[in-house]
């Protein structure tokens, strides 16, 4: 064994204790519904750019709606959030809102939190794959890809999936999965993801043969859902139900993280984990309470602003944590867009 090895192996062991006893902590003031957390996020979401090049129906941003302002994330602003949260962290999610392909930078954003022993994944379109983006993302050392394919046909696909091409993202898959082959690599892992609509689920049984065809190394099939609004104003507003009276399929068919037009009895089932387990940041930024909220009105801090330590048990994190938990509000208590939010039960 080389020194940098024997060098390195204690400081491996003594990076991944810390971040077990941070889980421990994180989950123990979870299960008490601490408000002031002692502890950090062991989960990180970044989105890395909140644009796209597809206008997905359902999506926030494939639609249109007003909201935050589009940009890319700088390598500044990543490596500041990095820096800060992967000494407690275990993985970081590269994508929310846009098409984490947009940003030219994202394969040595990957680079950088594997150089913090961070697991990396990230969910893409796939239409806009080419040989050296293919190259980089398994050179950079991305664990896993999740593609969105909601089709097994052309006409099928382009329902949803609009401004895409189904046999472009075929295209791209095998280009992948050829490329790791080359490169002797079983990184990143391949998922299909399969978003059931109620104009596809003919299809769903077509679904696993094909990938094996194709080589991905797993299948997700899920239940579609409305974006983004979930938790916000949209929430109540006639052209968001009427959506999903046009889309969804029953979710009890299908694994549905946030679906709850489409199935009543999922409502508060369990109290929100997101505030204790989980950290979102936004391209600029900015802190969200989860990955499902849309509009900056809802933001918590900027980590560009002040250090994450502090947003973290601000008082709109503290209050937002008492309202799911039933119990008294801190001093300064504030109503967040939490306090309204359906998904999660209140105690």
């Amino acid at each position: 064994m080389s020194l940098k090895s024997r060098l390195q192996k204690p400081r491996m062991a003594s990076l991944l204790l810390k971040r077990y006893l941070n889980y421990l902590l994180i989950r123990t003031q979870y299960l008490l519904g601490t408000q002031k957390v002692k502890g950090y996020p062991y989960s990180l979401i970044i989105d890395t750019v909140n644009t796209c090049n597809l206008h997905c129906p359902l999506c926030p941003t494939g639609l249109g709606m007003p909201g935050r302002t589009k940009g890319v994330m700088s390598m500044e602003t990543y490596v500041r959030i990095i820096d800060q949260l992967s000494p407690y962290a275990f993985s970081v999610v590269l994508h929310n809102w846009g098409e984490p392909l947009l940003n030219k930078e994202i394969h040595n954003m990957i680079s950088y939190a594997k150089t913090k022993r961070l697991r990396t994944m990230l969910s893409s379109n796939l239409c806009l794959l080419d040989a050296k983006t293919a190259e980089n993302l398994i050179s950079c050392g991305l664990d896993e890809i999740i593609i969105s394919l909601d089709g097994v046909t052309e006409e099928t696909y382009a329902k949803y999936r609009r401004g895409g091409s189904f046999s472009t993202v075929l295209a791209n898959i095998e280009l992948l999965v050829n490329k790791k082959k080359e490169s002797n690599s079983d990184k990143p892992s391949v998922v299909w993801q399969f978003l059931v609509f109620k104009h596809n689920e003919h299809e769903v049984s077509r679904v696993k043969p094909m990938a094996q065809e194709l080589g991905v190394n797993r299948v997700e099939i899920l239940s579609g859902s409305l974006g983004g609004p979930n938790q916000s104003p949209y929430v109540n507003d006639p052209k968001t139900k009427e959506l999903a009276s046009q889309w969804l399929v029953s979710s009890r068919k299908y694994s549905a993280p946030f679906n709850y037009f489409s199935d009543s009895g999922y409502l508060n089932r369990s109290r929100c984990y997101f505030l204790w387990k989980s950290a979102s940041f936004n391209w600029d930024g900015s802190v969200s309470p989860c990955c499902c909220v849309y509009d900056p009105s809802t933001d918590f801090g900027s980590i560009c602003e002040e250090d994450f330590a502090t947003i973290w048990n601000n008082d709109l994190f503290q209050s937002a944590r008492a309202a799911c938990t039933g119990r008294l509000a801190p001093k300064k208590a504030i109503r967040t867009v939490c306090s309204q939010c359906r998904v999660f039960r209140k105690a």
